[in-house]
């Protein structure tokens, strides 16, 4: 088979959800937290071994699966199927949530083979964290600090979540001339101008690709990847708790 999912019932034990943790401590503590009969990192790896992938990319993609499958258990206190994509070949896609549609449940998606190699790989092209700890764009790139592993992962883990946030409850999303506050502080405005005008590049390039162009860079996409730069500068200027980058998925701008 490509793909196995995991999508049961049960009851859930106590996760402590206040505890301000660095990044680094945090993705290890959501990555062995376990979802009692949902998501257990052992399990995926059990049944992930005889699909002859790479023990790294094993190892990463179970790890992300459970930081995301918590995220989204303390935001909607329910569950999703989790799919895990086993195909040899490698895929355009990446990570993604699927919406529920005619003959599919909805999902968190996520391809496994090359998972290691494709996180080096963003990691090279988004080297490093885009605000201060005020919550202002760091214009001198050269001064910017880089992005850690963990501070990515954790950060895609909240744009995903976002995007099932999206789809599931009516919320005012992120966008130009928004005006959003995080940890009592403004964000730059400037930050959305900055990803806006990337993703309209990105636009650009995939002329002709109307159906990527849709899902890749509207608007939804633009208020998930400002979810991210938030998320990840957070982590890397102030020890975080499961409830605040929980509280950071759901942040809605000022109306």
């Amino acid at each position: 088979m490509s793909e196995f999912s995991k999508n049961e019932k049960g009851s859930e034990p106590e996760i402590e959800t206040g505890k301000q943790m660095d990044a680094r401590e945090l993705f290890e503590f959501l990555a062995n937290s376990g979802l009692e009969n949902w998501a257990n990192r052992e399990d995926f790896e059990k049944e992930l071994e005889p699909s002859g992938l790479e023990k790294e990319d094993i190892a990463l993609a179970t790890k992300f699966m459970m930081c995301l499958a918590t995220v989204n258990q303390l935001v909607f206190q329910d569950r999703v199927e989790l799919i895990f994509n086993t195909s040899k070949e490698k895929s355009g896609n990446f990570i993604q949530y699927l919406p529920e549609k005619e003959g599919q449940s909805e999902a968190y998606w996520i391809n496994v083979n090359y998972f290691g190699e494709t996180i080096k790989e963003i990691l090279k092209e988004n080297r490093t964290v885009f605000l201060d700890e005020n919550g202002q764009l760091i214009k001198n790139k050269k001064k910017a600090p880089p992005v850690s592993f963990e501070e990515l992962l954790l950060g895609i883990a909240a744009h995903e979540a976002r995007h099932r946030l999206q789809k599931k409850r009516k919320i005012n999303m992120i966008g130009l001339g928004s005006k959003v506050v995080c940890d009592g502080e403004y964000i730059d405005e400037d930050l959305i101008k900055l990803q806006a005008g990337f993703l309209k590049g990105l636009r650009k390039k995939k002329k002709g690709e109307e159906k990527w162009v849709e899902r890749q860079t509207g608007h939804e996409e633009l208020d998930a990847v400002i979810i991210e730069k938030m998320a990840v500068s957070r982590l890397h200027h102030k020890k975080t708790s499961l409830e605040q980058l929980g509280q950071l998925v759901t942040i809605e701008p000022e109306k």
